[in-house]
């Protein structure tokens, strides 16, 4: 008989999640507080595939530029103080491992997943037929010349783990990407990753929302969540709009809803919401040919079809997103006038993406019976979202005696 999984979360980490629990022989149910799948962290992304870079946020260099985001100086950072304790308790892990060592720890382990997701979603673009505007164009990492020595160290350490990213020349660079020669933004190298893809995940979720519901796995939105349930210390199911859902086991890939959701069973996650936001417009007189990234401005450029998308900062507890995306729309006009048509109507999006401290997700197991987790993935959830779900649905299903095959 098949055992009964609620996976709580329709956004990219859910839907990916579901479908490998369905591929290993599951009766899966998504609940979806949204009334469409992919309202959340997954609906207007940077839209890169950025296998390639995984670089710990939580690193000595952010540590020096600490001064000037606490006074509010720092551009492409910004951090409003409170006295939140959730807060406080996240910030203090985030600093214990800003060192050189736990930072390259994270980036190796990070690489784990995004080549096991490389891997994975060519099934996907062969499943959704790729209508989601997926692209494999690569990725160029724009670079001061200060930052030229750390960019070669961590090229070299993915090299060995089989990536292609080098370091190349400002010349080199407009080689491969022509658009580049009409950009105000000095920069004086870049890192070259080859393989890196592009890709809506917003169309993604959708795409394979329709695969999953031909797969009879039932799919239910607009539920608000009220708690979890348990009973004799093992999860039993959840309590959504008065209704009460039973199942075999529950995996909650809320994103930040996660922390709220499993406080009600009295586990505390160290998941805390980083903004960030994006602009979508046609595509310009000059598009993008490849993905691009201002690093220090921490803003990535992303063709999706006919159109670019502009997404960029990081912030935590502001609260008006107006100014901001005010500010990433004049940085972006400045810096690549010719790769939009900014003069059209486009749109915007503000998202919240959930951190956790070292910026690894939280996979797997928890201390209660039934009760397991594929949520806090951050900035590079649509990124690692094929690897993380195949390794959650693995943790699952094991526990039902089903293996891999």
């Amino acid at each position: 008989m098949k055992p009964s999984i609620l996976v709580i979360g329709g956004g990219v980490i859910g839907v990916t999640t579901a479908y490998w629990l369905d591929k290993l022989g599951a009766k899966v149910t998504i609940l979806e507080q949204s009334d469409t799948l992919a309202d959340g962290a997954s609906f207007a992304n940077g839209g890169q595939l950025s296998y390639s870079f995984t670089d710990a946020l939580a690193n000595p260099a952010l540590l020096k530029r600490l001064p000037s985001i606490l006074l509010g100086l720092d551009p492409a950072i910004r951090i409003r103080p409170t006295l939140d304790p959730e807060l406080i308790r996240w910030s203090i892990r985030f600093l214990r491992n800003c060192t050189s060592a736990k930072a390259d720890q994270i980036t190796l382990k990070l690489l784990e997943y995004t080549a096991r997701s490389a891997s994975l979603m060519q099934e996907f673009a062969s499943l959704c037929d790729s209508g989601f505007d997926h692209r494999a164009a690569g990725k160029l990492v724009l670079l001061h010349h200060n930052d030229v020595p750390q960019a070669s160290r961590i090229s070299r350490i993915k090299q060995q783990q089989g990536f292609d990213v080098e370091v190349i020349s400002s010349d080199e660079a407009r080689k491969i990407e022509p658009a580049l020669e009409t950009w105000t933004e000095p920069f004086d190298a870049a890192v070259w990753a080859r393989n890196d893809e592009s890709g809506d995940s917003n169309k993604f979720v959708a795409a394979l929302g329709e695969q999953l519901g031909k797969r009879d796995v039932s799919i239910s939105l607009g539920q608000t969540i009220h708690s979890l349930l348990e009973d004799d210390g093992r999860l039993t199911g959840v309590l959504t709009n008065g209704h009460i859902h039973n199942a075999d086991a529950v995996v909650v890939c809320a994103g930040n809803g996660s922390r709220s959701l499993c406080a009600t069973v009295g586990l505390r996650l160290p998941v805390y919401p980083m903004t960030g936001y994006s602009l979508t417009f046609p595509v310009g007189r000059i598009p993008l040919q490849r993905s691009v990234t201002l690093s220090r401005r921490k803003v990535v450029l992303t063709r999706l079809g006919d159109r670019i998308r502009i997404a960029g900062f990081l912030d935590i507890g502001v609260k008006r997103a107006q100014p901001r995306i005010d500010q990433l729309r004049k940085l972006a006009l400045e810096v690549a006038p010719t790769v939009a048509d900014f003069s059209a109507s486009g749109s915007h999006w503000t998202g919240n993406r959930p951190m956790t401290p070292d910026g690894l997700p939280l996979i797997g197991k928890t201390s209660i019976p039934g009760l397991y987790l594929n949520t806090g993935q951050g900035m590079l959830g649509w990124t690692v979202a094929a690897a993380t779900g195949a390794k959650t649905a693995r943790i699952v299903m094991q526990d039902f005696g089903v293996e891999e095959t």
